[in-house]
């Protein structure tokens, strides 16, 4: 399952640079896993099964290797404060839009307060998809015959854009994690719900039998 999934995601990214949409391999390669671990699920496997063992060890080599090639195509000497700022403000306007849907979805659920607080800490790292996509806007500017300047300061723009997306949101979302688990998340509140639960069940139970 494990070469499938590889050799597929492989044959899929270099399929869709021969068909002309690079795009859509890392996105074929994600949709992919997904499905499988969803379909593996359902056959009994949970999320921690050897296919995402065997992922994982390779991630550890590949991670620095993508990341590498991504901050290597961003030149510091033409870094403009106005493409920083713009970046910045979208990057978190971003977040301040991710953070209030979060809440509404979560709102049916069970969870109180600092549990609510903690799954947007959780989901504020955005790094994996923005450095397997980012480059391609400037790839696909300069396989053109005759690319204008206007087009690769936007495929240029759009690379910084993603690249200050990870260095903002990645150590956020560590520091976050990090400190906030501790004292966000606590199993005393459930476990004293459901004991209460419990007493009130064998309440009825013996009211009943009464």
């Amino acid at each position: 399952r494990s070469v499938m999934v590889g050799a597929g995601g492989l044959c899929a990214v270099l399929g869709a640079e021969l068909v002309g949409f690079p795009g859509a391999g890392p996105l074929a390669c994600i949709t992919a896993s997904f499905v499988g671990c969803v379909c593996w699920k359902m056959q009994g496997w949970s999320s921690h099964n050897p296919v995402s063992t065997v992922f994982g060890k390779v991630w550890l080599v590949l991670q620095p290797m993508l990341f590498g090639l991504i901050g290597a195509e961003i030149d510091l000497k033409e870094l403009r404060l106005e493409t920083i700022s713009s970046g910045l403000a979208v990057i978190f306007g971003a977040l301040v839009i991710r953070v209030i849907c979060c809440c509404f979805v979560l709102l049916g659920g069970n969870l109180n307060m600092k549990e609510m607080l903690f799954v947007n800490l959780a989901w504020l790292p955005k790094a994996t998809v923005q450095a397997a996509l980012a480059p391609d806007a400037l790839d696909m500017v300069r396989r053109d015959g005759n690319p204008t300047q206007v087009d690769i300061d936007r495929g240029e723009q759009i690379l910084t854009i993603a690249v200050l997306s990870i260095l903002v949101t990645a150590p956020l979302g560590s520091i976050g994690i990090t400190l906030g688990g501790p004292r966000l998340l606590s199993t005393n509140g459930a476990i004293t719900e459901g004991e209460e639960k419990s007493k009130e069940a064998d309440k009825e139970t013996a009211t009943e039998r009464v």
